[in-house]
């Protein structure tokens, strides 16, 4: 007895599905190696990299491994890497905090957050309970140019500067070389970002970190241009989203931050 036939606009129905099912997958694919600006956070030319230059690069290997994208990293300052971003010259910009302004250039896959403290010498600390003591007291409080960290925190610089409390400066190492002959009182910014300065000045233990609860809490994580391929954007996401559920970022964190240092850094 014959078979019976399939219907026919099934079949071609079927057949027509099978094309379109390996285009979905192929789409899927990356379809360049990406480029990732890993910038010096070394305090000195030649030094030892930084533990936050350890860290980008074990994060970078580690997204690599979980997208399935491949990622090439390439050496620049972290003034140009921004630039290269914003043109659009580069795909990513790792351990970065949201901005209103980096995200009209690509989009932030957060991994914590990150939060302002402030990083007070030990014979200064019994000054400071609330934020008014930073205008009772007659001290200077330092910080790097270019910080962001939300409203609240833009404003209180504003507020600081109108006082002539600020001491506005361009890089950590100066900052904390200041702390140590007692020309500023208190720094303001991310912990994690200062440890390699009082590690070369020898003053990590000579500073006290502060939560007067200054700024709120900003994400921070890998920036990815907007020119970047969906496809990547895609895998990217998926991975980022696994280091931070998993926990990974915050041991990775662990492994290279002195306790002191990670305050501020938040899940």
């Amino acid at each position: 007895m014959p078979r019976p036939m399939l219907p026919l606009v099934p079949l071609l129905a079927l057949l027509l599905t099978l094309p379109m099912s390996a285009g979905t997958a192929l789409a899927q694919t990356c379809p360049r190696p990406l480029i990732a600006a890993m910038s010096s956070m070394s305090v000195r030319p030649g030094a030892q990299a930084s533990p936050l230059e350890r860290m980008a690069e074990e994060l970078m290997l580690e997204l690599a491994r979980r997208s399935g994208v491949q990622i090439e990293r390439r050496e620049m300052p972290r003034v140009r890497a921004f630039n290269e971003f914003k043109s659009g010259s580069v795909d990513l910009v790792p351990m970065a905090t949201r901005t209103d302004e980096r995200e009209g250039w690509g989009r932030l896959l957060p991994l914590g957050r990150a939060k302002a403290m402030l990083m007070v010498r030990k014979d200064r600390t019994a000054a400071l309970r609330k934020t008014e003591d930073l205008f009772a007291q007659p001290l200077t409080v330092s910080l790097v140019r270019g910080q962001a960290f939300g409203m609240r925190f833009d404003n209180l610089v504003e507020k600081l500067e109108r006082a002539g409390r600020l001491s506005l400066l361009g890089d950590q190492l100066t900052i904390v070389r200041m702390l140590k002959a007692g020309r500023s009182d208190v720094a303001l910014g991310l912990p994690a970002v200062f440890e390699s300065a009082f590690v070369a000045e020898a003053w990590l233990d000579e500073i006290r970190v502060i939560d007067l609860d200054l700024a709120d809490a900003v994400d921070e994580g890998t920036y990815v241009s907007r020119l970047t391929p969906a496809a990547c954007v895609d895998r990217l996401e998926r991975a980022s989203e696994q280091l931070r559920e998993s926990g990974w970022y915050r041991e990775l964190q662990a492994r290279y931050l002195a306790p002191a240092m990670r305050q501020g850094l938040l899940p």
